[in-house]
């Protein structure tokens, strides 16, 4: 389930500390919560890759949100996706601490950019979709679970989550995975906003861990 994937993110994050390097330590904290991020947003995996600080990424009342314009999106819809609460002093944690430590590098693949790139990779350079974080959340999926999850996955598992553990709220699987076409969810839609929808697979994820949980020794 949806909450199997969550709570390994936040697993990783808290075990980063234990990391011998201060790369090794910002690198699981950054996979644990990209882990933890993209099970909570399911948006696709383009969209994931290039969010930015302050054009996508952006905090009010203790909650951070992911919000893309409809030019970037599949659907050609604006999504917003409000992230449980549970990640903001993660997504804190990363933004002042972990991430800089991927800024001031400048390995093999490392070309100028928009500092702004919330994903960083160990060359000093954003994170890129496919050969990184694609190939990335695999490996570490399948580390844990014996089986290869990709990001793609990710949708599907959120989808069934909502539909096992809290039937009542099938409706929302459309507008939070952003589908448009009726038949791409099956039977599994209503019109409902994307930020009202995103509230509710919130629940539907199933029990999230306290705030401070990534600090805790599991």
């Amino acid at each position: 389930p949806a909450r199997s994937l969550f709570d390994y993110g936040f697993e990783l994050m808290s075990r980063a500390s234990r990391r011998n390097t201060g790369l090794q330590r910002a690198t699981q904290f950054r996979d644990g919560l990209m882990i933890a991020v993209l099970i909570a947003s399911v948006v696709r995996l383009k969209n994931f890759a290039s969010t930015t600080i302050d054009d996508h990424l952006s905090r009010a009342a203790g909650r951070y949100h992911l919000h893309f314009r409809a030019k970037e999106v599949k659907s050609k819809r604006p999504l917003e996706i409000p992230l449980p609460i549970e990640l903001t002093n993660p997504i804190d944690e990363w933004l002042e601490e972990y991430r800089s430590e991927f800024l001031r590098r400048r390995g093999r693949w490392y070309h100028p950019h928009d500092a702004r790139h919330l994903w960083i990779s160990e060359s000093g350079a954003p994170y890129r979709a496919g050969t990184q974080i694609g190939a990335r959340i695999v490996r570490l999926t399948s580390q844990r679970f014996n089986k290869d999850i990709t990001a793609h996955i990710f949708r599907d598992i959120a989808a069934t989550s909502i539909a096992i553990e809290q039937s009542e709220q099938v409706g929302i699987i459309k507008p939070v995975l952003g589908h448009t076409d009726i038949r791409t969810g099956e039977r599994f839609y209503n019109q409902a906003s994307s930020f009202s929808a995103g509230l509710a697979f919130l629940h539907a994820v199933g029990r999230l861990r306290p705030a401070n949980a990534h600090v805790e020794e599991l």
